[in-house]
């Protein structure tokens, strides 16, 4: 994370925070590392220069996952500057499928699919954006939500980048990359735009065979790509989206495997 100042912090995975002021190429200008006792999934710096940070809280006696949210206004190496919520968003997908990301102003935006969960079933499957500004998101039941998509749209990954007060969600269903955005006030549903399909599995096929690299490239009996993980990053000339699609196949007479995934970038430039 890069402050407004040009102070750079970073988190480890196990809820580390380091951060230096200037000079950072010198060790001993980097503070004591703060430990937030949590496991970071993501965190971002708004315009303001306040840190949010979205934590792996544990899981409940039902074995949920809890997404957490952490927060520092100012003064961030002294620990008794962070704050976390007590609660926290209940999911049953993958913690890596949850995305962070801040305005300018600081509003807040966490996307999510919910999975399936013992409460709240009608909207289980389905995905999340969840939103909220200002100090008292320490209060999870002040943040407001709507879902979007289709059922599992996201549980193998979804990513929401702001950029001023605009925001781009990228989500995956089972066989297609989407895209949706928002200029303005975009904690409203009614604020984001159609859903774009920017890239599908037959597409991925068409530049590689996903049984490439099988003992049977070209007599398999099952061979598909998975989208999966989409990252936004937004830069002066436009939008880049990177997934990582994972092909499943079956060879004659034997199980469907799962073979490692490659790259895929789709940009607006």
């Amino acid at each position: 994370m890069v402050r407004p100042s040009g102070a750079v912090s970073f988190f480890s995975s196990d809820g580390t925070y380091f951060t230096c002021a200037g000079a950072c190429s010198t060790l001993g200008n980097w503070s004591a590392p703060v430990a937030l006792n949590f496991e970071v999934l993501q965190a971002v710096v708004d315009g303001a220069g306040v840190s949010h940070a979205l934590l792996n809280k544990g899981r409940t006696a039902n074995g949920e996952a809890l997404l957490g949210y952490a927060r520092c206004a100012s003064g961030c190496s002294t620990p008794a500057n962070w704050q976390s919520s007590a609660l926290g968003f209940l999911t049953n997908a993958g913690l890596f499928t949850a995305s962070l990301t801040a305005t300018d102003s600081g509003r807040l935006f966490i996307a999510y699919n919910q999975g399936v969960i013992t409460a709240s079933t009608q909207d289980n499957q389905k995905l999340f954006v969840a939103s909220c500004l200002g100090a008292g998101c320490l209060d999870l039941n002040t943040w407001t939500s709507f879902t979007t998509g289709v059922l599992d749209e996201g549980d193998s990954g979804a990513w929401v980048e702001a950029s001023g007060e605009g925001v781009v969600l990228a989500s995956n269903t089972v066989t297609e990359l989407k895209v949706t955005a928002c200029e303005v006030d975009c904690h409203l549903a009614a604020s984001w735009s159609q859903a774009v399909v920017v890239d599908t599995s037959a597409a991925i096929a068409q530049a590689v065979n996903p049984a490439a690299g099988t003992t049977c490239p070209t007599t398999a009996t099952f061979a598909a790509w998975y989208p999966k993980r989409p990252i936004i990053g937004i830069g002066p000339n436009g939008v880049a989206i990177v997934h990582n699609p994972s092909p499943l196949v079956r060879c004659l007479g034997t199980n469907v495997g799962t073979l490692p995934p490659i790259g895929r970038i789709i940009t607006t430039f």
